[in-house]
């Protein structure tokens, strides 16, 4: 060993017994530094769990809001195909009530065929004709064309239905119109 060093190296052990262990400094200060990394990395770790949880919860929000509104598009071109339909049923109702005399039988029996199914078509939908002969009049479901003066109904009674109304899912997709009682002054 070099005379020097060891001569450096008593005179450190030597003296009032304040020596400092350098390891120790070294060791001590690499316990902060790994300390201050592990805290640094993981704040870093919990700010991105945070973003991912809020970044997923965004993901899934969109995904329904997009399944809602593909949803309600659906069933604003379902109703909007339907309430094009309503005429056509009115007028094969008309067609049955007035059957023409003298017309063939089969082609009766046709023309009810088609009606029937294109009334199974609207059921199939959850389509329902909104009752109104005999009921109060509710101006969410009934369109008042017409007012009868009379004292044998009681007021706001509706007494005849010149158009049905109908609705599919709880949403109406045309309105009754209909005749409505009133008293007499």
């Amino acid at each position: 060993m070099n005379p020097e060093y060891k001569e450096e190296q008593n005179k450190a052990t030597e003296g009032d017994g304040d020596t400092v262990d350098e390891s120790k400094i070294v060791g001590e200060q690499e316990d902060a530094d790994c300390a201050a990394e592990i805290a640094e990395l993981t704040q870093k770790w919990e700010d991105s769990e945070r973003l991912r949880l809020r970044l997923q919860a965004d993901f899934d929000n969109a995904r329904r809001r997009y399944r809602q509104e593909r949803a309600e598009l659906n069933d604003s071109a379902q109703a909007k195909v339907i309430t094009s339909l309503l005429p056509i049923l009115d007028e094969f109702e008309r067609a049955l009530s007035h059957p023409v005399e003298g017309a063939d039988e089969k082609f009766l029996e046709g023309f009810q065929l088609i009606y029937r199914k294109l009334v199974n078509l609207l059921k199939a939908y959850k389509v329902e004709e909104i009752v109104a002969l005999g009921e109060q009049m509710d101006p969410n479901y009934h369109e008042a064309v017409m007012r009868l003066a009379t004292d044998d109904k009681p007021e706001g009674e509706i007494t005849a239905v010149f158009k049905k109304g109908y609705r599919m899912n709880d949403k109406v997709l045309r309105a009754a119109q209909v005749q409505v009682a009133h008293q007499e002054d």
